[in-house]
């Protein structure tokens, strides 16, 4: 009998993985918003842009290093 070793991922898969499903989650909140609580998706999208600025800082910063 063989036995098969799990599937490592390396912190560029585990990077990807964790994006997607963070991707994927927003869809469905987006979705259940204007299915379920009927909010306007000209209004969601005008919120997203809003918290979509601080989000890119913080990726833009996350090394922390001001080199220039």
């Amino acid at each position: 009998m063989e036995y098969h070793e799990a599937p490592t991922y390396n912190s560029k898969t585990s990077a990807v993985i964790t994006w997607f499903l963070v991707c994927l989650c927003a869809v469905v909140v987006v979705v259940v918003a204007v299915t379920v609580f009927k909010v306007k998706l000209n209004s969601l999208l005008y919120v997203g842009i809003l918290l979509l600025c601080p989000l890119i800082h913080f990726v833009m910063m996350k090394s922390g290093s001001h080199k220039h």
